[in-house]
């Protein structure tokens, strides 16, 4: 068995991306003019935009803070979550986040890069996909928490991340040019990171380019535990747009992340190298007539190449392991808008994802010479054709409706599930093996429904009232249906093709106010969630044959039930001092078993005091901490541990030197405590200052310095 081969056609369509954004650009780029020195540069980070059209819940929508991006105290988007209430995340690296809203993970929470769905290419997901994408690249971010617009595309019943690739001036910018330019380092590792950029355009056209890089060491917990976080990674993106005609838009966008290098402590293996190339085209029309419809077209496609191994691993000695991955996602999708009235209109469309995914682990015994292949994705593919219809009603501009509904046809396929895995049996031997004869059937066509109806109101004094209820739906993901039996961490895995749709009926209550000295939000939820994918240990037998029981752990259908809520705000004590504030909390229970689901986040609050210095507010010291309380409530089923609570302090400031200069620095864990997150898995196995099973701890006190320009 060799490496995986990748279809011809995601090549043919990547090339077509990338010729049809050249022919955009040769037809709408003039000379660019100088810039002027009368208007202020254009920056350079994240604008607070919602990227779903229409009134949406205030409370279910949050625009990710451009200032801690801008600066680079985050070596990647996807780490910057952290700081949306109720979004937590799994790190099997220091910086591989992967995100948890509302306690629901893995990938129930879809990431789109301009609707297009993305996905990692490393069956013990090393590489989530809000990891892999180019920071400087992002020009709009949103992380939808609940009740998401239907028109957005496939379902995820853990909610959304939203981002945007698109430099978009706006009809009538004029003739401009503009620079920038970031650099951070980090004491956690020794952390760099630099990014530079240039964008701007005419009357008809935009762009943007951008160069990232960045590098990281081992790091020390409080305790002086040395924890290996080796991390090279560099990315470039391009983005071009241009207007044929006031009322029309066309922009493509190009994006090259590469990493290399990268430590995981938390699994068996390494990162050799991880290549992710994302590719975009949109259209958009926006008429000046009421009678013609709004129209927005898109297509997409990315892929991550991925190498793992065990080079510098303890067992390297008794074996020589080395995995071969790739995922290939593209998607295309038409959207038209009607004006019905002045009041409402209604929006409808179609949408088309396809994900391809296979790996291939090659373990070479040292004592024998024998070599074995596992094929972790035998050869795994799922379609989605979807079509959706949305209607909204605004009345008086104090309250909206929106009724959504949308219907997927989702096939999914294993094309190598004959091929042999442990033991010199077959993948589809061990599905039945563990699963029953229900699970020899690797092919599986589903229908899935989904709808949403929410409702917001407007009252004076600047509070807002939101409700909603909703259905949605999901496939099984590749992993959970088709990863062939197989090492994983804690043990081994094997996936289920029997799995059902999960069926999520969620009731959200949000509420906002907000007053000249203090604003707030507060969401609360409920979710039932019937055919629920739980990761479970499913059998317990000595599979390596070393007289150890190994655990194996799989995924069934149960029912659940998650409830929970968020509060956030901030409150101006004085002229001077601002004291920002939230709190999380979620409670999730297995309703089949009666136990607590596994790998929900502990309730957790931050809050800081800042303090502006002058007028201009051109400076600010700010002191400040995150409150994490002990998480007793887990599943022993699933073989996770209880996490003691924890504080941790930063002591954080700014400056605006000059019109063009900003710098900030700062002090994280300012006290150098030793803590760990509930989420983090346990060490696989011997590496740097880690014992095998020990728990993960986080960086001790280090120190934070950034620097941004722009002219």
């Amino acid at each position: 068995m060799s490496s995986p081969t990748k279809p011809s056609y995601p090549g043919a369509l990547a090339g077509l991306c990338a010729i049809v954004t050249i022919c955009c650009a040769a037809t709408f780029l003039p000379t660019v003019a100088e810039t002027t020195d009368d208007e202020p540069p254009a920056d350079s980070g994240l604008v607070e935009e919602v990227l779903v059209e229409g009134e949406e819940p205030r409370t279910q929508t949050e625009i990710l803070d451009e200032g801690p991006l801008e600066m680079g105290r985050y070596a990647n988007l996807a780490v910057a979550l952290e700081m949306v209430p109720g979004v937590t995340g799994v790190r099997r690296s220091l910086n591989g986040f992967e995100p948890v809203i509302r306690g629901l993970g893995w990938e129930r929470v879809q990431t789109q890069v301009n609707g297009l769905p993305i996905h990692g290419a490393c069956p013990g997901r090393m590489d989530p996909p809000a990891t892999v994408v180019a920071k400087s690249s992002v020009r709009e971010a949103a992380v939808v928490k609940g009740l998401s617009s239907l028109t957005l595309g496939p379902a995820g019943t853990g909610g959304r991340l939203l981002l945007s690739t698109d430099y978009d001036r706006g009809v009538g910018a004029g003739s401009e040019t503009s620079s920038w330019g970031r650099a951070a380092y980090n004491g956690a590792g020794d952390a760099y990171n630099l990014e530079a950029g240039v964008e701007g355009g005419t009357a008809r056209f935009d762009y943007s380019v951008g160069l990232e890089t960045f590098g990281q060491g081992d790091y020390e917990s409080g305790d002086g535990t040395v924890v290996p976080a080796n991390h090279d990674e560099q990315g470039v993106s391009v983005s071009l747009g241009g207007r044929p005609t006031d009322t029309q838009r066309v922009f493509g966008s190009i994006v090259v992340q590469d990493g290399e290098k990268i430590d995981y402590p938390s699994l068996p293996m390494d990162t050799d190298s991880t290549e992710t190339r994302l590719y975009n085209l949109g259209y958009r029309f926006l008429p000046s007539d009421n009678s013609l419809p709004e129209i927005d077209l898109r297509v997409g496609f990315g892929t991550t190449d991925h190498v793992m191994s065990n080079r510098n691993r303890s067992n390297r000695f008794e074996v020589e392991a080395e995995a071969v991955s790739y995922s290939d996602s593209a998607s295309a999708g038409a959207n038209s808008e009607w004006r019905i009235s002045e009041s409402s209109n209604i929006s409808a469309g179609l949408d088309y994802s396809a994900l391809e995914r296979d790996a291939v682990r090659a373990r070479y015994i040292v004592a024998n010479g024998s070599t074995f292949y596992d094929h972790i994705w035998p050869d795994v593919s799922q379609d989605d054709a979807g079509a959706f219809a949305e209607y909204r009603l605004t009345r008086q501009s104090r309250w909206n409706l929106r009724l959504g509904a949308r219907f997927d046809a989702v096939t999914s396929k294993a094309g190598a599930a004959d091929d042999p895995s442990l033991g010199g049996q077959t993948a589809r031997y061990w599905y039945e093996y563990f699963y029953g004869p229900e699970a020899t059937k690797t092919d599986r066509d589903e229908s899935l429904p989904s709808a949403n109806a929410v409702m917001h109101r407007t009252f004076a004094g600047g509070l807002t009232l939101e409700a909603g209820i909703g259905l949605v739906t999901r496939a099984a993901s590749m992993t959970e249906r088709y990863y062939a039996f197989a090492p994983a961490p804690g043990g081994f895995m094997v996936g289920n093709p029997a799995l059902d749709a999960e069926r999520k009926r969620e009731l959200v209550v949000g509420t906002t106010v907000g007053r000249s000295r203090w604003n707030g939000a507060l969401s609360v939820y409920y979710y039932s969630i019937a055919d629920y994918i739980n990761p479970a240990t499913i059998a317990e037998m000595d599979v390596n044959m070393d007289g150890q029981e190994d655990r194996v752990r799989g995924f069934v259908n149960v029912d659940a039930e998650l409830y929970g809520g968020e509060l956030s705000g901030a409150w101006q004590a004085t002229r001077w001092i601002d004291v920002p504030f939230s709190l999380a909390y979620v409670h999730g229970n297995n309703v089949t078993t009666g136990n607590p689901l596994p790998l929900i986040p502990a309730p957790e609050a931050y809050a800081a005091a800042r303090f502006e210095l002058s007028e201009r507010r051109a400076g600010w010291v700010e002191l400040g901490g995150r409150f994490v309380a002990r998480q007793d409530r887990v599943d022993p089923d699933y073989g996770e541990n209880p996490t003691p609570g924890y504080a941790v302090w930063h002591l954080r400031g700014g400056i605006t030197l000059a019109r063009h200069l900003v710098l900030e620095a700062g002090i994280e864990n300012l006290l150098d405590k030793e803590y760990r997150e509930h989420l983090t898995p346990e060490a696989a196995m011997p590496v740097g200052g880690l014992k095998m099973g020990q728990e993960i701890p986080q960086p001790g006190r280090s120190l934070f310095i950034a620097a941004r320009v722009a002219f």
